[in-house]
């Protein structure tokens, strides 16, 4: 994995600007692991690597927290 993002605590649309800004420098194909807490989390992750063409790995929830991984 290139690099965990840490989102907790930050909210739709907010969460997807960081999403994006963090994700620069990281090559394609390169994967990156992100936790956030946000409930619209997965629907919206979905809908982002659709629009950006990223490739969702995995998702996982653990409580109040959700763990991806994301291909760019």
């Amino acid at each position: 994995m290139e690099k965990e993002i840490d989102l907790r605590g930050y909210r739709c649309p907010f969460l997807f600007i960081l999403l994006s800004m963090r994700l620069v420098g990281v090559p394609i194909g390169g994967e990156v692991g992100i936790i956030s807490d946000d409930e619209e989390f997965e629907k919206e992750l979905r809908k982002w690597c659709d629009e950006t063409g990223c490739e969702l790995i995995s998702f996982n929830k653990d409580g109040d927290r959700f763990y991806a991984i994301i291909k760019k």
